[in-house]
């Protein structure tokens, strides 16, 4: 299941998750996507607001997997989430319920329910968290009893300021204002560990999170050393999943990946050319993805199916291929911006070519001679369809 779950396409992907809320066992459908949560994060399908969700939503930027939790890092291991909310439902049982009642009906998207509620919740956790470790802690968690204090403590530090994290990410859209970012993070200056939290979230949730960090880079010499480790890290999870059999996503996040590169490369300070050989060498990579991918949704996507049209072929059929030519042609363009033209040129000379071919072998109930025209001029142009015609 898993397996088939990182090889499925984000709509699938997006229709099992709808699945996996409808049968409410969170701890089974945490198993299942642990391998998918980097796509989970692009797409953004539909969740349920449940406390659990709402009350880490804070910490988003620094939950990271028990095996790379480190204690001092500023980091959440996603083992203890749901023992620590257990801890506190335990703690106050009634106004616990209270607030699972009020979430009821809300999706994880409704901005006004999450900040509403999420502060209701923070508020409550920061007051009431106990910092001793409840029973079967360690078996639940993976984690040492003598890391439970330090671990809520960093917790209460970001639940603490909810409320004014939530106001930063309404506001912070492409780019947040200093004065913004200076008050929300003003109180967690004096500590690094809450500091590298609530920066992680913020950028967690911005649509510049790389702006972010370099507007924090100007509020002190602890911040900026934060900050330039945090643009580090995401400079690591910037290259997109590139997929032959889902060309119209990779396209779009091929066209992201370059974007966030271009505004990166100009906006970088000198002075660290380590970082921008590290943005050169993962853009090289994406490129080979990129081409690998093209040359694989060809074949596979379009030239495999041509082979069965040229035969026969209905209205629903054209619109069906003529989508994926403008997917395949969106992948080639976002290629190109990436990386060189040669290859993406290359593959797309020999295609009226290969549709003339099948144009040979095909039946008058098939794709017509007009219906691959438009096809090469969608992949390559009006010189393509004039030679197929």
């Amino acid at each position: 299941m898993r397996q088939a779950l990182a090889e499925a396409s984000d709509t699938a992907l997006s229709r099992v998750v709808g699945m996996l809320e409808e049968a409410g066992n969170p701890a089974e459908a945490a198993s299942l996507l642990a391998g998918v949560r980097v796509r989970l994060r692009e797409i953004r399908p539909p969740r349920r607001m449940n406390l659990v969700r709402l009350l880490f939503m804070p910490l988003d930027g620094s939950i990271v997997q028990a095996q790379s939790w480190q204690r001092d890092g500023g980091k959440v291991p996603r083992s203890a989430l749901q023992a620590l909310a257990d801890q506190l439902r335990a703690a106050e049982p009634a106004e616990w319920e209270e607030l699972a009642l009020a979430a009821q009906g809300y999706a994880m998207d409704d901005a006004a329910a999450i900040r509403r509620l999420g502060g209701e919740v923070g508020a409550l956790a920061a007051r009431a968290m106990a910092q001793t470790p409840p029973p079967g802690w360690q078996a639940a968690t993976g984690i040492k009893p003598e890391h439970h204090a330090p671990l809520v403590r960093l917790c209460v530090g970001v639940w603490s300021q909810a409320t004014p994290l939530w106001d930063a990410v309404e506001m912070g859209g492409t780019e947040l204002p200093l004065p913004v970012l200076q008050r929300t993070l003003a109180p967690s200056l004096g500590n690094e560990a809450v500091f590298a939290a609530c920066l992680a979230t913020l950028m967690r949730f911005s649509t510049a999170p790389w702006a972010v960090a370099s507007a924090a880079c100007t509020l002190g010499p602890m911040p900026r050393l934060v900050a330039e480790r945090a643009l580090d890290a995401y400079i690591e999870t910037m290259p997109p999943v590139i997929d032959a059999q889902a060309p119209g996503a990779s396209a779009q996040r091929a066209q992201h990946f370059v974007d966030v590169c271009e505004a990166l490369e100009n906006g970088l300070p000198d002075g660290r050319p380590e970082r921008r050989q590290r943005l050169r060498h993962l853009r090289h990579e994406t490129d080979r993805a990129c081409r690998a991918a093209y040359a694989g949704a060809l074949e596979q996507i379009l030239m495999q199916p041509l082979a069965g049209l040229a035969a026969t072929a209905g209205i629903a059929d054209i619109i069906a291929i003529e989508h994926s030519a403008r997917q395949i042609r969106g992948l080639g363009l976002a290629g190109r911006r990436i990386g060189g033209t040669g290859s993406y040129d290359a593959a797309e000379r020999g295609l009226p070519d290969a549709m003339a071919r099948l144009l040979q072998h095909g039946t008058p109930a098939g794709l017509s001679r007009i219906d691959m025209a438009r096809l090469a001029e969608i992949l390559c142009g009006p010189d393509a369809a004039a030679k197929l015609l």
